[in-house]
C-alpha cells in the first residue's frame, strides 16, 4: 500500500509500503488498518446485524412508507434529473452533530446506475459501524452540468434536508465511495466539489475508478487503435495485441478497449475534446493550486486490482499521488490481486480509514 500526505498533513512525508492484498471476501472486523494510517482511535469494528430506525421524505414532505417500519431512509430528487438518493441511519442515538453520511455509488461507464450489489453490501457493513448511508441512483453522467444537477445536487439536496434540520445527519461529516464509474464520480467530488456546497467531504473511496476522464480515454483510445501509449502519464498497461482480464473473461486488450470507448462515448452522448476537458480531474487540481486553492481536495484512498484491464492500476495509482501530493492533501492507495469489479472487503482498511476520518470529524 501506498500512502502520502503531500507533505502537509499528519506530522510530514511518510516513505511508501506496497501491500497486496488476495480479494477474498472477509468482514471488517477480519483485517484492521496498521496503526501508521490512523492519527486518532477507531471505535470498535461490530460483526453483529443491527436494525436500523426509518422515517421516509420524499423531496422533503413526510409521506407515508411502505417500509419495514423499523428502517429509516429519506429518498430525495435532485432538481432537472432523475437523480435520487436514500439515507439509511444506524441503530441508536445519533451523535451530537448528527450521523456521518457516506453517499455511495454504483458504476456503469458513465451509464445511469441505481442500487448495485456492491453498493448495498458496502452500505450494510458501514451501517454496522454507526455510518448513516445513501445508496445514489443517477443519470447518464453526459457533461459537467448533468454531474452537477445530479450527483452535487444530491448531496446538497441532504445538507438541506429535514434529517439535517432535526440533526439526525451532519453535512459537516459526509464521506462518499463508489465502484468502477462510481469511483471515478468519488474522484471527482474530493477534487472539486468537497467544500463550498452547504457540505464538506471528509474524505473518500474509489474502488478501481479512473482518475481522470481525459487520460482514460486517451490510454483506451490509443490501445484500440493497437498502439502502446508511450506517454508517461500513460504508461503501465499491456500490449494492444495481448490477452487481458476482463470481468467477463479473458480478451484481447485493443478489442477490450475497442468496446469500452464505444460504450462510455454512447452513455456521454460523445466524448469531445471539450467535454473531457471538463470533466478532468488533472485540470480541476492543477486550477485550485494555481490559486492557492489546494486545501479544498479532500482525501483520498484508491483501491485497484492488479489485473484490472478497464482501469489500469499502474496509471491511475500515480495520478492520485501526483495530483493529490501537488494539492498537499492526503492521499492512500492499495493494489489486490484480482480483475475489475470486487467487492469492498478486498480492501477493508480502506473502509476502516473512512470510518475513522467521519468518526472523528462527527464526535
Amino acid at each position: 500500500m501506498f500512502s502520502g500526505n503531500g507533505g502537509r498533513r499528519n506530522g510530514g512525508d511518510r516513505s511508501p509500503v506496497k501491500r497486496r492484498h488476495e480479494p477474498r471476501f472477509e468482514t471488517l472486523s477480519d483485517r484492521t488498518l496498521p496503526a501508521t494510517f490512523m492519527s486518532a482511535a477507531v471505535p470498535p469494528l461490530a460483526t453483529e446485524d443491527r436494525s436500523h430506525s426509518r422515517e421516509k421524505f420524499h423531496e422533503f414532505e413526510a409521506a407515508s412508507s411502505t417500509a419495514n417500519p423499523n428502517e429509516t431512509h429519506e429518498s430525495q430528487v435532485a432538481p432537472f434529473s432523475n437523480a435520487s438518493a436514500t439515507i439509511n441511519l444506524p441503530h441508536g442515538t445519533a451523535p451530537a452533530g448528527g450521523w456521518p453520511v457516506v453517499f455511495l455509488f454504483n458504476g456503469d461507464g458513465m451509464g445511469a446506475v441505481g442500487d448495485g450489489a456492491q453498493a448495498a453490501n458496502l452500505s450494510k457493513a458501514l451501517l454496522k459501524q454507526g455510518i448513516a448511508t445513501a445508496v445514489v441512483s443517477y443519470p447518464n453522467l453526459v457533461n459537467v452540468d448533468t454531474f452537477e444537477k445530479s450527483i452535487v445536487a444530491v448531496l446538497q439536496n441532504a445538507a438541506g434536508g429535514r434529517l439535517a434540520e432535526y440533526g439526525k445527519i451532519n453535512p459537516q461529516a459526509f464521506g462518499v465511495a463508489g465502484f468502477s464509474a462510481g469511483g471515478f464520480v468519488t474522484t471527482f467530488l474530493l477534487a472539486k466539489y468537497a467544500h463550498g456546497y452547504g457540505y464538506d467531504l471528509q474524505g473518500g473511496i474509489s474502488f478501481y475508478g479512473f482518475v481522470d476522464t481525459k487520460t482514460w480515454f486517451e490510454y483506451h483510445r490509443s490501445e484500440a487503435k493497437g498502439i502502446l501509449p508511450t506517454d508517461p502519464v500513460l504508461a503501465g498497461g499491456k500490449d494492444p495485441n495481448s490477452i487481458c482480464f476482463t470481468p467477463r473473461g479473458p480478451a484481447r486488450c485493443r478489442d477490450h478497449s475497442a468496446e469500452m470507448v464505444s460504450v462510455v462515448e454512447s452513455h456521454m452522448a460523445g466524448a469531445s475534446a471539450a467535454k473531457l476537458e471538463s470533466l478532468s480531474t488533472t485540470n480541476v487540481i492543477d486550477e485550485l493550486t494555481a490559486s492557492g486553492r489546494g486545501s479544498q481536495v479532500a482525501p483520498i484512498f484508491g483501491v485497484f486490482g492488479s489485473n484490472d484491464s478497464n482501469i489500469v492500476p499502474a496509471i491511475n495509482e500515480r495520478q492520485i499521488r501526483t495530483l493529490w501530493s501537488q494539492a498537499g492533501a492526503e492521499y492512500h492507495y492499495v493494489t489486490y490481486n484480482g480483475t475489475h469489479g470486487a467487492e469492498w472487503s478486498v480492501s477493508p482498511e480502506s473502509v476502516t480509514w473512512l470510518v475513522g476520518r467521519l468518526s472523528r470529524n462527527s464526535a
